[in-house]
């Protein structure tokens, strides 16, 4: 469909979801044009009156910071700010219920995050909330002359069953895109996706950066050219990207690559703009850069929202690190700018006959398990050779048999095989040196 008639479209959705997302876009376009110290000033204003609600809303903030004898009108500084404890994802795991406001004045939505460190986690948003993280989003994708409606060509996880897969078509349908699998990364699925490519002409590209990129130098090795769609951009997510990655990307789509960082969790937290800044979403966020006992300059990256007035993160690890950059950027928006980030870089599964698929899958398997057969804590997933995956589950559960079957037979239902999947229950799953809690290690020989 057209640009005009998808924007129809979204206008509907938003109205029956009641997120005000087009409001919000007028109120904080003018936003990324403030200086620095107007933004800190807005940004100070903000965290206040999260730091308050929370305390007089939200039992974990309460209790924990009365214990350490913290009240908010405490806080006069960013100095004392750094008082308050660090919230992880185990915590937030471990408290759901409490972390969200005793008053639940609109309505929900519940995310549920991928995984990528090996931790899968839900947190509800209102829609207060999930409004102002696209009004974020919209303003990014607009540097690029990207607007609500227009083509996306998505290469992302799928549905793993038949019900959820019509979900996401239905999905995809409503929000003007389609999608490119990224479990199902093959020469097969790629040329019958090129004729779809050409036939939909899609505006943007978005995905998974090292699903792109598989995309992207199938295209150029083949020499397939499609730069006659005259794409805007390649935004890229969830993983590391490298430069001679983003080279093959600018190539095979011929347009600008975009480098994306965020969490389910809390939406955008930086992306780059046309003059190459990574900037930071300081008006919807309060980002930390936590120097750890490590001896390399990177540090934990520690994100507070300033938009949510329901369920509130505040001083979150996201499990990544970074450092900030002392210069503004050219381009005059008056963020500030990341100058390193360090965070996933996924491999794939890589099947006997060369088939590449996206460790993400597991997060679908794993959604689609009964909950009657237990809850999963951690996982990881090692490939130590061409024919079995081994995957290691952290896990509660009165009925490991059935657990296991359960896996067993979403992964045959979806690659047969030819890879065989070997599943153990473990109490522990060892953090990597990074100290973070990856998903997936390949240990094949490249």
């Amino acid at each position: 469909m057209n640009t005009t008639i998808a924007r129809e479209i979204l206008n509907i959705i938003y109205l029956l979801r009641g997120e005000k997302v087009w409001k919000y876009m007028r109120e904080i376009d003018k936003y990324q044009w403030l200086n620095p110290n107007s933004l800190k000033e807005l940004q100070w204003r903000k965290l206040k009156k999260v730091l308050t609600f929370a305390y007089n809303n939200i039992p974990y903030y309460q209790m924990t910071w009365q214990n350490l004898g913290i009240h908010p009108n405490d806080i006069k500084t960013i100095n004392d700010f750094g008082k308050l404890p660090i919230l992880t994802k185990e915590i937030l795991k471990n408290n759901y219920n409490l972390l969200k406001s005793k008053d639940k004045k609109n309505r929900v939505s519940l995310r549920q995050t991928s995984g990528s460190t090996g931790t899968p986690l839900k947190i509800e948003k209102d829609r207060e909330t999930t409004a102002y993280m696209d009004a974020v989003m919209y303003r990014s994708y607009s540097w690029y002359k990207i607007k609500p409606g227009d083509k996306q060509l998505r290469i992302w996880g799928t549905g793993i069953n038949t019900t959820e897969k019509f979900k996401i078509y239905l999905k995809d349908f409503l929000l003007n895109r389609i999608r490119l699998s990224a479990f199902d990364l093959d020469r097969k699925n790629f040329l019958k996706f090129i004729k779809i490519i050409n036939k939909f002409k899609p505006t943007f590209v978005y995905g998974y950066a090292q699903s792109v990129f598989e995309f992207a130098k199938f295209i150029v090795d083949e020499k397939i050219d499609i730069r006659h769609l005259k794409f805007k951009a390649v935004i890229v997510t969830g993983e590391m990207i490298f430069d001679w990655q983003r080279k093959i990307i600018k190539q095979a789509f011929g347009c600008p690559v975009v480098n994306e960082y965020g969490c389910t969790e809390v939406g955008i937290i930086a992306i780059e703009c046309p003059m190459g800044g990574m900037h930071i979403m300081s008006d919807a966020l309060f980002v930390e850069f936590i120097k750890n006992d490590t001896v390399s300059n990177l540090r934990e990256i520690v994100v507070t929202e300033l938009n949510n007035f329901y369920s509130p993160l505040i001083r979150y690890k996201v499990g990544d690190k970074g450092t900030l950059s002392n210069s503004l950027c050219p381009c005059g928006r008056g963020f500030p700018v990341m100058a390193s980030i360090k965070g996933r870089s996924d491999e794939f599964i890589v099947f006997p006959n060369g088939k590449k698929v996206d460790p993400y899958v597991f997060e679908y398997i794993i959604k689609n398990i009964p909950s009657k057969y237990g809850t999963i804590n951690r996982f990881l997933i090692i490939q130590d050779s061409i024919s079995c995956l081994n995957l290691k589950l952290v896990c509660d559960t009165s009925c490991p048999q059935k657990l296991v079957k359960a896996l067993n037979n979403s992964w045959v239902r979806l690659y047969g095989n030819d890879l065989s999947l070997k599943v153990e229950l473990v109490h522990n799953i060892p953090k990597n040196a990074s100290g973070k809690l990856a998903c997936f290690k390949s240990l094949l020989k490249r």
